[in-house]
């Protein structure tokens, strides 16, 4: 669990100080399929990996891309 907080923090971290391509290259290791991704169990931690990868997207112009995380994020806080 702690090499997943790191991650996230390296996210946010790339994220605040504006280095979008290295906040979505960090993202790179991290499993996506909700079925075995160990990040999905925290909702805090998966809300925020989404919210960040799809700021990350957004300030890097690929707005489809960031409106298909952004609603994935808003799906998984509806359930």
């Amino acid at each position: 669990y702690i090499g997943f907080f790191s991650i996230v923090g390296l996210l946010r971290i790339n994220c605040l100080i504006g280095d979008y391509r290295l906040a979505l290259m960090v993202l790179q290791s991290l499993d996506f399929n909700p079925a075995t991704s160990l990040f999905t169990h925290v909702t805090a931690c998966q809300f925020s990996v989404y919210y960040f990868m799809g700021f990350a997207k957004m300030m890097l112009r690929r707005y489809e891309d960031a409106g298909r995380v952004f609603g994935t994020a808003l799906l998984h806080v509806g359930r």
